[in-house]
């Protein structure tokens, strides 16, 4: 018997959660006939019972049947990587847009990234 879990998110830019999906080198495509306005995210699995991001309530919602679960981490330890890279991928891409570039980072741990503008 199948049990659907729904883990909610913090992700809500579709373009950043594709970079952090690349990011761990996944194997994941897009669907941009969902049912929302947004595109739903599949991560294949070798065992055919797929991962999916589904847009919920402004947020991304992880779809998945834990009993198949076939990612290198546990999901909890997946997602909070998964946040912490997004995050990442999030201030890179705002502070570039504002004209921000960085110029310095250090993961020992954790993440530290240290940016310059020039005016």
């Amino acid at each position: 018997m199948s049990h659907l879990t729904k883990l909610t998110t913090t992700i809500s830019d579709a373009s950043i959660l594709e970079t952090t999906l690349s990011d761990f080198n996944l194997d994941w495509n897009k669907d941009e006939f969902s049912l929302s306005n947004k595109p739903k995210y599949t991560i294949k699995q070798k065992n055919n019972i797929d991962v999916y991001f589904t847009w919920q309530n402004n947020a991304y919602t992880l779809e998945t049947d834990l009993q198949f679960w076939l990612q290198s981490s546990p999901v909890d330890l997946f997602l909070n990587k998964l946040h912490q890279r997004y995050a990442y991928n999030l201030i890179k891409t705002k502070g570039n847009s504002h004209g921000f570039t960085a110029v310095r980072e250090s993961t020992i741990g954790d993440i530290k990234l240290t940016f310059r503008r020039w005016s």
